[in-house]
């Protein structure tokens, strides 16, 4: 009988953290689904960007610039792949199929973080670590300037699923079989997908593997090189001639079991990320000519609100995320994962303090470029603080139990109290409300009374213009703006081109000054009426259309622009076509 109850004792200890897991991230898909329900258009503009690239595809354009006239592509392309299936295999629009997908395929990012922290830490560690992940994000962040789970399909949130995927698959293989040939090369395309997504997830993730290969590869040397000193010193005691048997720590075993795989790992990698990397590979070499989409730093990571930022770091949760990490130092079973989050945070840190130096130089006119933009460093660094949150909180509740019971009880009681007590601890957590899905623009329907009379007027009033233009332009089309955000928003997403538009969003690999420059004497040619110089400025850049606001400014009609005929009128925006005679010449 005791040991049945033991038995089941070990089924209910594996399930509930399980179970505890699926509610938590069912109970944010819920709000998440209330939250876009009926909405057609998402508001953010990197989601553009990727309705653009989508649109490319379903055009068999695949795989050209979106807006750039006569480039190929930059951006990673698997989040707009899965928007162009989705809407290919259901004929929803492109804009309502990224809303559609956003709350289920975003839940590959929880579902990643607690699979690699129980991998790490355990299933407690983990279902710890998932509450925090889930409802502890600042009301004041979005979810694309932390480690969160979002309704909204935002490819930078989208990726850290595969992140840590990778990560988890990464340590099961070199824990149950370091030396396997086909266990890298899965983890290999894992990593793929992830730079297919995003590559700041991808550099980090590679960073960190190839952290602990080394470390392996130094330890295998090390240990081959005391084991053979201490076999010569038999030797000559024993006077035998026998050669001892290569140990897998030596130089060749050392490559066997460590070396070797990680390559195969890195060229799968490589290979699997081909349809994204080879034409700018073939076109651009990855020579980044147009620094600004690495230089963005999103208000979060601005240098001026560092001060800010340090005070803001001073709260419970991150103190017992450093706990946490100690706790991972100390305990013996925890040890032996500790590299894996320490080398992230080594990583995200170096990436955030590259890019707060770029930011400090380009402030005294020093222009650099950086690898991974601030606010990526900062998911990778929020993502780490729960890692460590959830460790700590686990063996906060370990430390009670011995605590209480100092060492009267052993074994299976202690470990099961502890359990149970980490599962008060959560329940006092969402009682006391320290965790609570945050506002932001994630979760509309918790904003304000009018927030979806707001959000119909801020962003679907685009709608029809942009059907419009995808039924009666030529996919080559390309449209002058004198404002960014009515071309991104608009002309982006049906993936015509822009003469010229927010250095963010244009290709990186790609000399975009002379195309702002002529941006700008187009724009001086209209108000002047300097007809030859626009003329022959449009003919070179192919304009074929502009698009402006209705109202100016002050709210007056809007005067329209020199040079073009109106052709269509919508949503407080204005349609126009080049006239015959300027198209001509």
């Amino acid at each position: 009988m005791n040991e049945r109850i033991k038995q089941i004792v070990r089924v209910i200890d594996a399930a509930v953290p399980v179970l505890l897991a699926l509610g938590m991230t069912g109970y944010c898909l819920i709000f998440a689904l209330r939250a876009t329900s009926g909405v057609q258009w998402p508001y953010e503009w990197d989601a553009f960007r990727d309705i653009g690239a989508a649109q490319t595809m379903l055009d068999g354009r695949y795989p050209e610039d979106p807006i750039m006239r006569g480039e190929t592509l930059w951006y990673n392309p698997l989040t707009a792949a899965c928007n162009a299936a989705f809407s290919a295999a259901t004929g929803v629009p492109l804009p309502r199929a990224n809303v559609l997908l956003g709350p289920w395929l975003q839940l590959l990012t929880p579902a990643g973080f607690f699979v690699l922290m129980w991998v790490l830490f355990g299933r407690w560690a983990a279902v710890l670590g998932l509450a925090a992940f889930l409802f502890g994000k600042t009301g004041n962040i979005p979810a694309w300037n932390c480690a969160t789970y979002s309704p909204w399909l935002f490819a930078p949130v989208f990726a850290e699923g595969f992140f840590y995927f990778t990560l988890a698959g990464f340590v099961l293989v070199r824990r149950k079989c370091p030396a396997s040939l086909a266990g890298h090369a899965m983890v290999g395309l894992l990593l793929a997908l992830t730079f297919m997504t995003h590559t700041a997830p991808a550099v980090n993730a590679g960073g960190v593997m190839a952290v602990v290969i080394m470390i392996a590869l130094w330890r295998m040397r090390k240990g081959a090189g005391i084991k053979q000193s201490g076999d010569r010193s038999q030797e000559a005691e024993t006077q035998t001639a026998e050669v001892p048997e290569p140990s897998v720590g030596g130089g060749a075993g050392a490559w066997r079991g460590a070396g070797l795989p990680f390559l195969l790992l890195l060229a799968v990698a490589f290979a699997g990320s081909l349809p994204y990397t080879w034409s700018i590979l073939r076109d651009y070499h990855f020579h980044v000519r147009n620094p600004w989409p690495g230089l963005y730093a999103s208000s979060y990571v601005e240098l001026a609100q560092f001060h800010e930022r340090l005070w803001e770091a001073c709260n419970w949760r991150n103190l017992v995320a450093v706990l946490g990490a100690a706790a991972v130092l100390m305990r013996a079973e925890w040890r032996s994962a500790a590299l894996v989050p320490f080398a992230w945070v080594g990583l995200a840190a170096f990436f955030l303090a590259q890019n707060y130096a770029a930011q400090a130089l380009l402030a005294h006119g020093v222009l650099t470029t950086t690898l991974v933009p601030g606010h990526h460093a900062a998911i990778y660094l929020t993502a780490a603080r729960w890692v460590f949150f959830g460790a700590g909180a686990a063996a906060l509740a370990r430390g009670l139990v011995d605590l209480v019971l100092r060492g009267t009880w052993r074994g299976g009681v202690t470990a099961t109290l502890a359990n149970a007590v980490c599962c008060v601890m959560l329940l006092a957590a969402v009682v006391a409300e320290l965790f609570a899905l945050r506002p932001y623009r994630d979760w509309l329907e918790m904003s304000i009374t009018h927030s979806r009379t707001e959000y119909a007027v801020l962003y679907e009033s685009k709608t029809d213009m942009y059907s419009w233009i995808l039924q009666n332009t030529d996919p080559h089309a390309v449209f002058l703006t004198d404002e960014d955000g009515v071309g991104l928003q608009v002309v982006m997403p049906a993936a015509r081109k822009l003469a010229g538009s927010m250095l963010l969003y244009l290709n990186p690999y790609v000399d975009v000054q002379p195309l702002m420059e002529d941006r700008r004497k187009m724009l001086q040619a209209m108000h002047d009426d300097d007809s030859a110089q626009f003329q022959e400025i449009a003919h070179r850049q192919g304009v074929t259309h502009f698009l402006g606001r209705d109202k100016g400014p002050d709210g007056a009609p809007a005067v329209p622009p020199r040079f073009f005929r109106e052709v269509h009128r919508a949503g407080g925006l204005v349609a126009y076509e080049v006239e015959a005679a300027t198209a001509a010449g």
